[in-house]
């Protein structure tokens, strides 16, 4: 039977009105332990996980291998250098994202073909329900987020100034979700006073330890002295062990980009170190226009990480602690899948990549996820069909 489009099943902008939506699924993560329930039905109403229960209903939308997990969050990019994707072969990190890198002079001379290239850009990120990005220039955000919010995504943008003043700090943090700090070690002491502020109610983050110039500067020391209480930071390749217990203290998360890491420095994070440890890790992408934005490898490599340090880790554990970390770096309650919560859920073909076999069901999703196992996603706005033909249409 042929399925209704996406517009179609919930108005022109998504889930709206007061029909709710009904799925019969295979299986189900519920809530923060991603208890896995077999052959259930979720209703969705305005937005919201309505009631979860066991069997399937007479009607709505049957996904018979359907898996439903909370659907993760790209916590770290920088869209803007999508504009020539792969400029950065052969460059170093200073060559290509320095403050005088490629990077930049692509990105002052391609503003006007990224608006022309934006489906291409939302689509690539559609492997996550969200991406945090830093973008160069803070006029870009609200566009970006209307941009994304038409797709159901959620777009968290970090930018800078664009001079140097306290007053353009506060105007970058207003136009965005708060402020991405491409190096700390250039901040001026009165620069980190305004920062310090800002972190109070916004956003802060900043990348830390990237290089081992970096680490040996003290740079996460550098960017938390003057009161700076940055939300989370990024990369920490060359963190030691006394800096990854600082994190634990200042109840600060690390967001880890391992492929983005092994391709600038040939190093990876010390993502297993840092999770024995206590850290709150969540992943990112990093560079859009260098690595594609596929949050799954991230998550496969950092998985591994860190039970190749302790295999009695379990893969529930693991995920479920990503998926808390990466809502924690923004300041908000963590979506998992329970009633009353708002709808952030993603519908995987367990068929596809033999969840229904498996041993370890969350390490095979974490391990063999790609984006082709994709057929449903629903968040609080948008209902986004990726695989029409493996959904049924029910009728009493």
């Amino acid at each position: 039977m042929k399925i209704p489009s996406p517009s179609r099943l919930r108005g022109e902008e998504g889930i709206s009105g007061p029909e709710p939506l009904t799925l019969n699924l295979g299986w189900l993560l519920y809530g923060e332990e991603l208890d896995i329930l077999e052959r259930v039905h979720v209703i969705i109403e305005n937005g919201k996980i309505a009631y979860i229960g066991n069997g399937w209903s007479e009607t709505g939308l049957t996904i018979e291998d359907g898996v439903a997990i909370p659907y993760p969050l790209n916590m770290h990019t920088h869209i803007l250098d999508s504009i020539a994707p792969e400029a950065c072969s052969n460059y170093s990190l200073p060559g290509y994202a320095g403050s005088k890198g490629l990077k930049h002079a692509i990105i002052r001379l391609g503003k006007k073909d990224l608006l022309k290239s934006m489906e291409w850009v939302i689509n690539k990120t559609m492997y996550a329900s969200g991406i945090v990005d830093y973008t160069e220039d803070y006029d870009f955000c609200s566009y970006l987020e209307q941009a994304f919010s038409k797709k159901g995504l959620a777009y968290y943008g970090l930018s800078r100034p664009k001079q140097n003043t306290p007053e353009d700090y506060l105007k970058a943090a207003r136009k965005c979700h708060g402020i991405g700090i491409a190096n700390p070690l250039k901040l001026y002491p009165w620069e980190k006073e305004v920062l310090s502020k800002i972190s109070r109610e916004k956003i802060v983050s900043a990348h830390v330890s990237e290089t081992k110039n970096m680490a040996r500067k003290s740079d996460l020391y550098y960017l938390t002295s003057h009161g700076v209480k940055p939300a989370h930071i990024v990369h920490g390749t060359f963190l030691d062990r006394r800096d990854l217990k600082y994190l634990v203290d200042e109840n600060i998360v690390l967001i880890v980009c391992p492929r983005s890491n092994l391709l600038f420095t040939g190093k990876l994070p010390p993502t297993g170190e840092a999770y024995e440890i206590g850290v709150d890790i969540a992943v990112g992408t990093d560079n859009i226009g260098c690595i594609e934005p596929d949050i799954w490898r991230e998550l496969e490599i950092a998985f591994m990480q860190v039970i190749s340090r302790n295999r009695a880790i379990r893969s529930k554990e693991f995920f479920a602690s990503f998926i808390g970390a990466s809502y924690k770096a923004l300041k908000e309650k963590p979506l998992f899948i329970n009633e009353n919560s708002p709808a952030r859920i993603l519908i995987i073909d367990g068929k596809q990549i033999g969840f229904n076999r498996s041993f370890d069901k969350v390490a095979t999703l974490i391990k063999r996820v790609t984006i082709k196992d994709y057929i449903l996603s629903v968040t609080a706005k948008t209902i986004q069909v990726f695989d029409r033909n493996k959904i049924i249409k029910q009728h009493k």
